[in-house]
C-alpha cells in the first residue's frame, strides 16, 4: 500500500532592514516561506506593492504581475518538506509626503497541493523626507597629468553627474579625473533621486612643476690637461616651489658640477620659488692622453625633487667638449 506524504503546511513572513526610508530611494523586502508539512510543488508567491511605491527589481525569476493589481509574482517554485525558501525584491519610494506609511498588507503563498493562499502579517515602513545632500572631497596634490580621486560624500542620492570644469563630465559615483592644464576649475557634483536634485560646487586650483635649463646646448674646446668650465642656469617655470637636484649623464672625461645651492642625486637642495632661478658651473677636465679632434659629451639633467609624478618634471642640457691642437711658438734666433 502506497503511503501518501502529508500535505504541505505553508506560512509566509516578510522582513525589511529599516523602519523608515527616504522618499525617492529604494527599499528591499525579503519574503520567507516555511513549509511545516510535506513537499510543496507548483508554489506561487505573490506580494502586492504598497501604495506610494513602484517596482524596481526582483530575484529568483520574480516578475511584475499583470493581474491588474501591481505586485510581484514568483511561480513554479518547490519547497521541500520541513524546508524554507526566500525571495527578495526592491521598490522605489515615490514622492509621497514625509510620514506616509508604506503598508504591505497582502502577500501570500500557495502550492499545487494546497491551492488556498496563506497570507502574512502586514509590514509597515514610514517615509521620511530629509532631502538629498550633495558633497565631496578629493585627494591631493592637484597636479597636471596626475590622477585626482573624488570621494562622494552625498546622502540620499541614486544618481550623480560630475562636471570637472574643463569640459569633461562623469556619471560615476566616485570618479577619478586628470587635468591636462594648470588653472582654476570649478567642480560641480549634481546628486539626485526620484524626488530631489541638489548641486554642490567646489573650486580647485591645478598646479604644475616645471624646470628650464639654459643654455640647452653648450660647446667648448681646450687642450689636453686643461679644464673647461660651462656656466648654466636652472629656472623654476612651474607654479609650485620645489627643490632641484642635478644629475650627470654618461661621460668619459672627469666632469663635476659646482653649485652652492643645488645638490647631486636625490639630496635636498635649495627651494626654488616659481619664476626664480640659480646658476651653477660644470667643469670638464680634458685628459692628457687625448688627441686633437677627440670629444666628449655629457647630459646635465635638472629634476624637480618635490614632484611626486613618475617621471617628475625635469630639464636637460647637452655639453660637448672638444680637443684642439697644442700650438708651440718658436721665436727666431738673433745672431750678433
Amino acid at each position: 500500500m502506497n503511503v501518501l506524504p502529508p500535505p504541505p503546511v505553508l506560512s509566509i513572513a516578510k522582513t525589511t532592514a529599516v523602519s523608515d526610508v527616504e522618499m525617492g530611494l529604494g527599499l528591499t523586502y525579503t519574503l520567507i516561506v516555511h513549509n511545516g508539512g510535506g513537499p510543496a510543488t507548483g508554489v506561487t508567491v505573490t506580494d502586492t506593492l504598497p501604495a506610494g511605491a513602484v517596482f524596481a527589481w526582483a530575484d529568483g525569476g520574480g516578475v511584475l504581475s499583470d493581474t491588474g493589481v501591481a505586485g510581484v509574482l514568483w511561480s513554479g517554485l518547490t519547497v521541500p518538506a520541513g524546508g524554507r525558501i526566500t525571495r527578495t525584491y526592491g521598490i522605489t519610494v515615490t514622492c509621497v509626503p514625509s510620514g506616509t506609511p508604506l503598508v504591505n498588507a497582502r502577500y501570500g503563498v500557495w502550492a499545487a497541493e494546497c491551492p488556498t493562499p496563506t497570507y502574512g502579517s502586514p509590514v509597515t515602513v514610514t517615509v521620511k523626507s530629509d532631502g538629498v545632500v550633495a558633497n565631496f572631497t578629493h585627494t591631493v596634490p592637484l597636479l597636471v597629468d596626475w590622477p585626482i580621486s573624488f570621494q562622494n560624500r552625498s546622502w540620499h542620492a541614486t544618481a550623480y553627474r560630475w562636471d570637472f570644469g574643463d569640459g569633461v563630465t562623469s556619471t560615476q559615483a566616485a570618479p577619478t579625473h586628470i587635468y591636462t592644464r594648470t588653472g582654476c576649475y570649478t567642480v560641480t557634483l549634481t546628486a539626485s533621486n526620484l524626488c530631489s536634485t541638489v548641486a554642490y560646487s567646489q573650486p580647485l586650483t591645478v598646479e604644475d612643476y616645471g624646470l628650464q635649463l639654459a643654455p640647452v646646448y653648450g660647446a667648448l674646446a681646450g687642450q689636453p690637461g686643461e679644464t673647461v668650465t660651462y656656466t648654466l642656469g636652472v629656472t623654476n617655470t612651474g607654479t609650485l616651489s620645489s627643490t632641484v637636484n642635478l644629475r650627470l649623464g654618461t661621460h668619459l672625461w672627469p666632469t663635476v658640477i659646482v653649485s652652492q645651492s643645488l645638490r647631486m642625486g636625490t639630496g635636498m637642495g635649495t627651494v626654488l620659488l616659481p619664476g626664480s632661478g640659480t646658476p651653477f658651473l660644470v667643469a670638464v677636465t680634458i685628459p692628457t692622453d687625448t688627441l686633437p679632434g677627440d670629444s666628449d659629451a655629457v647630459t646635465i639633467t635638472a629634476v624637480a625633487h618635490s614632484d611626486p609624478r613618475v617621471p617628475p618634471a625635469s630639464a636637460g642640457a647637452v655639453l660637448k667638449t672638444m680637443v684642439v691642437p697644442t700650438y708651440r711658438v718658436y721665436l727666431p734666433m738673433v745672431m750678433k
